[in-house]
């Protein structure tokens, strides 16, 4: 038996800087394409006290490339803070991370800007690291996370105005989340499933200062089918969500501007590739024309963002996409896809009007075989209130779902 050991370095020092073009924005069009640098640094020591701690910071950066001095634009994205992970707590397996972030970006639905200081732990138990070792991350694994933030949020600049930010507001959240992951690849799978299934305790104040508990139940899936030698993917997927509160809708948007649900756009929580950031909501344009919608960006005062004033309680979100390899260019594959989003005030409360299809052909090229780079063409096949009825051009990396 011959062991080659080999010792590294505890210190790591990571950077990069680069360019990344992008039209994720409210109205997504081609001709909104816009053109990023982004930037990060990372210091980190791997193995404090010889026990396989890892204590570190960083810091990263994104704006446009032509407006590198707007720190408060809403392409301006910052992140820093330090971090500390434990891969065995208290000689168990059970990892243990955390991080003291403050983040100034836009929120995951891309409705709002968002300025936050969180803390947050997370405990992390990989079910498969004793029986399944050559399995690690692709397995079934439990997280549970405690965050506590102060946020403050102000809408999407609209017509070159910006409005003033809300007051923060604090907010705590505890987080069990199961994972069951059997895809062959996290990126570009050809084969295998994925299951998610959370639940979110938001801890909130009311109007009377009085602490409300408010719930939140998602569950993702998708499934990855391989034929002819896995040149020809079939690849469904669905997301759900409910959430149940005593606190209404703006006072939940107030602590979190994400808690409640909102869909549409691409790259985004919930993506219905052929409708823009956020058009489809609980307004419908039925309701709109009875008078049962409040017209959007016409309020003074300094609230949360205008859309976010029509996120729901309950979302479906549905894909499906068929992937087929060019065969004749190397790593280029050719994509036909479908989704469909809906958002309600409550589970009982969806229709048919609440449903939202597009579909839509792309073109992929995976780099180094591993990363997609994509080009979507997707066509909506209803209008909203705030988008009409015409295709959306995608340019971006990654898939969507």
């Amino acid at each position: 038996l011959v062991m080659n050991l080999e010792e590294e370095q505890p210190w790591l020092l990571d950077s990069y800087l680069g360019l990344r073009l992008s039209n994720q924005q409210q109205n997504t069009q081609f001709e909104d394409l816009n053109l990023l640098y982004t930037s990060a640094l990372t210091l980190r020591h791997r193995n404090v006290s010889g026990r396989a701690w890892e204590v570190g910071g960083g810091v990263s950066h994104d704006n446009l490339i032509t407006q590198p001095l707007d720190v408060l634009g809403d392409w301006a994205s910052w992140t820093a803070g330090p971090f500390f992970k434990n891969p065995r707590l208290l000689g168990t397996r059970i990892q243990l991370a955390s991080e003291l972030i403050f983040e100034q970006n836009m929120s995951s639905q891309r409705v709002a800007y968002v300025q936050r200081l969180r803390t947050s732990t997370t405990l992390s138990y990989d079910f498969y690291q004793l029986s399944f070792p050559r399995m690690w991350g692709r397995g079934l694994r439990f997280d549970l996370t405690l965050e506590g933030r102060a946020e403050r949020q102000r809408p999407i600049s609209n017509s070159s105005e910006r409005r003033a930010f809300s007051d923060v507001a604090p907010s705590f959240e505890i987080g069990p989340t199961i994972v069951y992951d059997r895809r062959d690849h996290p990126i570009h799978p050809t084969r295998g499933f994925y299951l998610t299934a959370g639940l979110d305790f938001l801890g909130s104040q009311n109007q009377t200062q009085n602490i409300g508990i408010s719930y939140r139940e998602t569950l993702s899936a998708q499934w990855v089918g391989g034929w002819f030698k896995r040149r020809l993917l079939l690849v469904p997927s669905l997301k759900l969500g409910a959430v149940q509160s005593v606190l209404s809708n703006d006072q939940l948007t107030a602590s979190r501007s994400d808690f409640l649900f909102i869909a549409g756009g691409d790259r985004v929580s919930y993506p219905v590739r052929g409708y823009p950031i956020g058009a489809i909501n609980t307004c419908q344009i039925k309701e709109l024309q009875r008078g049962r919608c409040g017209e959007p960006y016409l309020e003074v005062a300094p609230t949360t963002s205008d859309l976010l004033n029509f996120s729901g309680r309950a979302l479906i979100n549905m894909s499906i996409e068929s992937r087929v390899s060019s065969l004749i260019i190397p790593n280029l594959w050719l994509a036909a896809f479908s989704d469909v989003g809906a958002v309600s005030e409550g589970i009982s409360d969806f229709t048919l009007e609440s449903f939202y299809p597009s579909v839509g052909v792309g073109v992929r090229y995976l780099f180094y075989g591993q990363v997609p780079l994509r080009f979507d063409i997707a066509y909506p096949l209803r209008s909203t209130f705030l988008s009409a009825q015409e295709p959306n051009y995608i340019f971006d990396f990654f898939y969507t779902f």
